[in-house]
């Protein structure tokens, strides 16, 4: 029946909200449910209610709580757009490098001009790119509503 009760106090009310440090340097997170002058009754974060005699506590703080809840499938969605801008800014990267010393080391017009193809076609791999941080920053405005 007491493992019942606490259950529910614990259903009702939000787990955490005291911090409690002891004076031997002890953090105890979790909700009071009872206290008098002697002691204090907390259910701690595990759902374990335990008496703390008031004489050991060096003080007692609200945790300050997050006013937003944060969607972690779109914090996940959002890290793989940032994954697509690195793959696709590096690999631009590489490409626009690779036609930069083709052009510089070649001789042959048809190798000169594949060497500015490549520079040309990662620059555009580079600008797409930033499009995916833009995307990214979507999801995360939208996580964290």
């Amino acid at each position: 029946m007491k493992k019942l009760i606490t259950f529910l106090i614990i259903a009702i009310f939000p787990l955490f909200g005291e911090i409690i440090q002891l004076k031997d340097g002890t953090i105890i997170k979790g909700r009071i449910v009872k206290q008098d002058e002697y002691q204090i009754k907390i259910i701690d974060e595990k759902g374990i209610e335990m008496s703390i005699p008031r004489k050991q506590i060096e003080k007692i703080s609200e945790e300050i709580k997050p006013s937003f809840q944060v969607d972690p499938k779109l914090i996940n969605m959002a890290g793989k757009e940032l994954r697509r801008f690195r793959d696709f800014y590096y690999a631009g990267f590489v490409l626009s490098n690779s036609g930069i010393l083709l052009t510089v080391l070649s001789k042959d017009p048809p190798l000169i001009a594949g060497g500015l193809m490549m520079v040309l076609g990662g620059a555009v791999m580079q600008l797409i790119s930033h499009y995916f941080v833009g995307v990214a920053g979507e999801y995360l405005q939208e996580a964290v509503k």
